[in-house]
């Protein structure tokens, strides 16, 4: 959702070559939103026993970084997806499945692209 207008849109995955967002290399919009996705965190205690106490109170140790799952769907039936220009623009343009992934590794950098953010 767009936080200025309250559009709705879909979702678009960044990559930049520095920690600081500066740099962007690459783009890949999302064919449909996500139904769900989930967010795991975690929190990281030390134990330590204070002097005199009969047992181990835990203390604040950090947070590890956030994890996200999303399940994606790549369709290519033709049936929906992105206008085929070529064509007119009327109906959708058919893709290659197994392109279209080869994008979405290179935008995260699963496939080909180690160092971006």
């Amino acid at each position: 959702m767009n936080a200025e207008t309250g559009a709705l849109e879909k979702m678009k995955i960044e990559a930049f070559a520095d920690s600081k967002h500066k740099d962007l290399k690459h783009t890949y919009d999302v064919m449909f939103n996500p139904a769900t996705y989930s967010q795991k965190y975690e929190v990281v205690y030390t134990e330590g026993q204070a002097k005199g106490s009969t047992g181990k109170s835990q203390k604040f140790g950090a947070i590890k970084p956030q994890d996200y799952s999303f399940d994606f769907v790549f369709d290519g039936t033709g049936v929906s997806g992105p206008p085929d220009k070529e064509k007119g623009g009327s109906k959708p343009k058919q893709i290659n499945v197994a392109e279209e992934i080869q994008k979405f590794l290179r935008t995260t950098g699963i496939f080909g692209s180690p160092r971006l953010h």
